[in-house]
């Protein structure tokens, strides 16, 4: 399988979209075909069918597309949008101009002689012609070779007739001067397509990458170290981040963008990580510890060294902008159903226009007939609507993974939106996936028995218990250990001719041990996993373990609530305190299920879904993957125990640190919607108003409206729908604000709602949503003692004065 994208620069909205798939199509061995008409790119598969080298294959999908009138290149020959953008504009501003002059002249002529005004007609249709070459070019041969009528032929037929009309009238005096109207409609159309290929440029160019240096500062090598009254220099270069290897050692500076993933080599530091995590405060970083791209160093702290450990093409940010431009590849369900109605709305704004010329010549006028005919076809604007749901869904997509969230593709924004019913996982999900012991009864002399069984089991559960067998045991040596690993329920082991077992429940029903006595004990612990450890057939010891719940997790589920009411409903394989966790989450018990199978779970997703719920399935592991598969949506937590596969067929994913961007997901999931929303209500109503005024409402009201205007409310009109989309990349999501007594945490301390609302973010770099990370640099004296711990880091060294210019300070 191949895959090949073109550039096709002709591209203007859904309907050019049509004909171009419909040609690529029509070529050997094409799997698949994807139109974007943003990027103005078309993304193609093909199967692997011969030996036919890739530039045969480029050359035959630009020959279809030359064929149907779409001129195609490689994508590594696009042209420049700066360009094109400035060429829409000075033609758009010598279109109006030169049409106000020409509506003076039109109005104030008629003392002008016979002969001048020859010459004025010839000079304003030279700069029709001059004006709107591009739009003829484009729409004879789409006509004639896709046999599509575009956005480029109303434009037109419209000027057409107007400059045809204006030049008869030299010989039918009934007849209007109406030589402005297609300078004014042309340059209106240009500044219009000015201000829609600015906001595509914007889009296109969005990339998570820009916001890391270009370049930084780095250590030549270890050998180059001096000390000058113990203040450590280091010889450090400016380097490329496009030429970093792993391995580098890179210094990243107060208020810089960590440019490639890397390890923490400094003691002491925070970083911001709303990028990766969603976390709005800064959080601590061990040395050793790895470091991602896009990661943003606080204004107080002066550096961070940290070792390369990819390259930028590998980094972070590099797989988000990779994640980006693969989840438009799916188009979602409201972008195909606009698409198709696209196909027939060109041929209804000629019906209209036909229909009114009609009516209005019959009933009022001839010239009155004539323009409306031209307004119509001047004022109608399909373009618009073909581009709402594609920017705003690409905008969406780029602003959730700005606070770490992967949305797979425009489908999964619009489902996201739609859902009515979640279900949630609880281990690893809610929880860190990691068990701890909340009590443990084991004899002193047993405690080097217990770590020798556990030491070569690969299970949490094993680790948990070996980390604290370890912490407790003397150094005993056994002669021999010989350990059966293969129950699932637990391990046996002969030690010095001695045996042990190590299980839960099952294990012990097994090995045919009683452990009724010990049931009250662990309900009222509120314990999850109970291990038994046996001497002889004989317990001689229990280890209480339970999966710790997530910082956040009954805020999350709080704000779930919110959202679904009854509709969320939580699925696990664990057996938990069904009791005592909805008291804890505010959850009718019986939504909740404990002890279910993936089986159960896709089960239970499906009978939702049959009885009329959109359902969303919230889960780690590999366990819950048939029900994420079953669900309308899913959303794949990473966590300790989570599957890589999950991650990749999820409808979205989110990042391990935080289960806020579950809540974060869904807000802007639905801010796109209502945005598509909106502005597909604004558009329709427009084109209806602008078809009804000018077909003929305006003339019976006593009006005669320029087709100019119509032109001019377009461009209008494509202004507010883009300035819509700015106000939602503006929009705000929720922090999570936790109870103040979180600032007890060290680095999970986050603010207060009373202090978020009397804090200044720092001057960061902008997010790739446009707003800027939602940090706290500095507070007011009202916060200061509870937040002291922001501000404690000092660096190690501090170098008061540089002997010379070949040695720089890691400091400023």
């Amino acid at each position: 399988m191949r895959i090949f994208k073109l550039d096709v620069p002709d591209i203007v909205c859904s309907a050019c979209a049509a004909p171009v798939g419909k040609a690529l199509r029509g070529c050997k061995g094409v799997q698949s075909v994807t139109v974007n008409t943003v990027r103005k790119t078309a993304t193609v598969t093909i199967l692997e069918t011969d030996n036919t080298s890739d530039t045969e294959i480029q050359e035959i999908l630009c020959g279809a597309l030359e064929d149907v009138g779409f001129p195609a290149t490689t994508h590594k020959k696009r042209v420049s949008s700066k360009k094109i953008i400035r060429n829409y504009w000075i033609k758009g501003l010598v279109g109006v101009i030169s049409g106000a002059a020409m509506m003076a002249l039109c109005i104030w002529g008629m003392g002008i002689p016979l002969l001048a005004m020859y010459i004025i007609a010839g000079v304003s249709s030279l700069l029709t012609l001059y004006l709107g070459k591009e739009t003829y070019q484009q729409a004879a041969i789409q006509l004639v070779k896709a046999k599509t009528l575009s956005m480029d032929f109303l434009f037109a037929v419209s000027t057409l007739i107007a400059l045809g009309v204006s030049w008869a009238r030299f010989f039918v005096p009934w007849l209007p001067m109406m030589f402005d109207a297609p300078l004014f409609i042309l340059g209106f159309k240009n500044m219009g397509a000015a201000i829609k290929e600015s906001a595509k440029r914007r889009a296109t160019k969005m990339s998570f990458r820009k916001y890391a240096p270009k370049e930084i500062d780095m250590e030549e090598s270890e050998e180059s170290v001096e000390e000058d009254n113990d203040n450590i220099l280091r010889r450090i270069k400016s380097a490329l981040v496009t030429e970093l290897v792993p391995g580098d050692i890179i210094i990243v500076r107060s208020g810089q963008t960590v440019p490639t993933n890397a390890i923490c080599l400094s003691k002491n530091v925070r970083l911001y990580t709303t990028r990766i995590s969603g976390r709005t405060v800064p959080q601590h970083i061990e040395p050793g510890k790895p470091i991602y791209a896009g990661s943003v160093v606080p204004k107080d702290i002066p550096f961070i060294r940290m070792k390369v450990t990819a390259k930028e093409s590998d980094s972070h940010l590099a797989k988000l902008d990779h994640h980006a431009e693969q989840a438009e590849l799916e188009k979602p369900p409201i972008e195909v159903s606009t698409d198709n109605m696209l196909r027939y709305f060109i041929r209804t704004v000629f019906a209209i226009a036909i229909i009114s010329a009609l009516v209005v010549g019959f009933f009022i006028s001839p010239v009155a007939a004539i323009q409306c005919a031209v307004s119509v076809l001047a004022a109608a604007c399909p373009c618009t609507l073909g581009l709402i749901i594609p920017l705003a869904i690409k905008a969406a997509i780029a602003k959730a993974m700005g606070y770490g969230i992967i949305f797979k593709s425009g489908n999964s924004v619009q489902t996201a939106a739609e859902t009515n019913a979640a279900v949630l996982d609880y281990t690893g999900t809610l929880t860190t996936g990691i068990p701890k012991i909340i009590e443990a009864n084991i004899p002193e002399e047993m405690l080097a028995h217990l770590a020798a069984i556990e030491k070569d089991i690969d299970h949490p559960v094993a680790k948990a218990i070996l980390d604290y067998a370890n912490s407790k045991k003397n150094n005993t040596e056994f002669k021999s250990v010989n350990c059966n690993k293969s129950f699932h329920a637990g391990v046996t082991a002969t030690i010095d001719d001695k045996d042990f077992a190590v299980g839960n429940a099952k294990m012990m029903d097994r090995l045919g041990i009683d452990v009724s006595e010990y049931e009250n004990d662990v309900k009222s612990k509120h314990a999850e996993h109970v291990i038994y450890f046996v001497s002889d057939q004989t317990i001689v010891g229990t280890i209480l373990l339970k999966d710790p719940l997530r910082d956040d997790a009954k805020q999350t589920v709080r704000e779930l609530k919110k959202r679904f009411g009854e509709k969320i409903f939580v699925r696990t394989g664990t057996n938990i305190d069904k009791a005592k966790f909805a008291d804890d989450f505010g959850i009718p018990l019986n939504n909740i299920q404990t002890n279910c199978s993936s089986h159960d779970k896709k089960e239970f997703v499906e009978s939702l879904s049959q009885a009329g719920h959109k359902v969303v399935m919230i889960g780690d592991g590999a366990n819950d993957s048939p029900a994420m598969l079953a669900s309308h949506f899913s959303i794949a937590v990473q966590s300790t125990t989570s599957d890589k596969i999950i991650q990749e067929t999820a409808g979205a994913s989110i990042d391990k640190s935080s289960l806020w961007g579950i809540i974060i997901a869904f807000m802007i999931a639905d801010q796109a919607a209502a945005n598509i929303k909106q502005s597909l209500i604004a558009s329709i109503l427009y084109n209806l108003f602008s078809m009804t005024a000018f077909g003929g409402l305006l003339v019976a009201l006593g009006f005669v409206v320029n087709p100019g205007i119509g032109a001019l409310l377009m461009v209008v009109q494509v202004g507010l729908i883009l300035a819509n989309l700015e106000r939602f990349k503006q929009q705000d999501v929720p922090v999570l604000k936790p109870d103040p007594l979180e600032f007890t945490k060290g680095t999970h301390a986050q603010l207060s709602p009373r202090l978020a609302g009397k804090t200044r973010q720092p001057d960061l770099q902008p997010s790739p949503s446009g707003s800027l990370c939602n940090s706290f640099s500095r507070l007011p004296r009202l916060g200061l003692q509870k937040l002291r711990f922001i501000s404690t880091y000092r660096p190690p060294h501090a170098t008061s004065q540089i002997a010379s210019t070949v040695f720089r300070p890691l400091h400023k």
